[in-house]
């Protein structure tokens, strides 16, 4: 607590950081930070994701309060919310997605001395993988029944004289 010459005062468990100093007249000198503590509050939302199997999708959080909150990412598989073992940043990246993972919540809660905030519960959303096409030479064909693919080598035009020159890269 601090007092000034008419007793007026500032309370509360804050700190008064800074280069400033009250005088013995009540007066402060220089300038002085009031520092108070406030619950967490979250600022941006973790927002939806939707990825192939196989993939991982990242989830961040926004969050500000004093002193700066610890984060606790949680994960909902149907009806309850755990916590994510050593999911404590702002950002959470999931592991390898399955497809039994499609339709998990996740949000974060942050926590300082002074209170708790949740985020939104936001949604994953998992597709299943296609896998790469693989085509064969009888499907690399224009329209016309010409070949799109052609040997890289290639016989030489003759040479003058009729000898051949060699051998033609493309």
């Amino acid at each position: 607590m601090v007092n000034n010459s008419d007793n007026q005062g500032i309370t509360g468990d804050g700190s008064i950081p800074g280069g400033g100093k009250l005088t013995g007249n009540g007066t402060i000198e220089n300038s002085i930070n009031i520092d108070l503590p406030v619950a967490p509050t979250i600022t941006g939302q973790p927002q939806a994701k939707t990825v192939s199997a196989g993939e991982t999708a990242e989830f961040t959080v926004t969050a500000s309060g004093n002193p700066a909150p610890a984060y606790q990412w949680q994960v909902s598989k149907g009806s309850q919310w755990e916590n994510i073992p050593s999911a404590t940043n702002s950002s959470y990246t999931t592991e390898a997605a399955a497809m039994s993972m499609n339709g998990w919540q996740y949000r974060c809660v942050a926590t300082n001395n002074k209170g708790t905030a949740e985020s939104n519960a936001t949604t994953l959303t998992v597709q299943k993988a296609v896998p790469p096409r693989h085509f064969s030479a009888s499907e690399h064909r224009q329209p016309s029944g010409e070949n799109l693919y052609r040997s890289a080598v290639q016989p030489a035009a003759p040479a003058p004289g009729g000898g051949q020159l060699g051998k033609r890269y493309l």
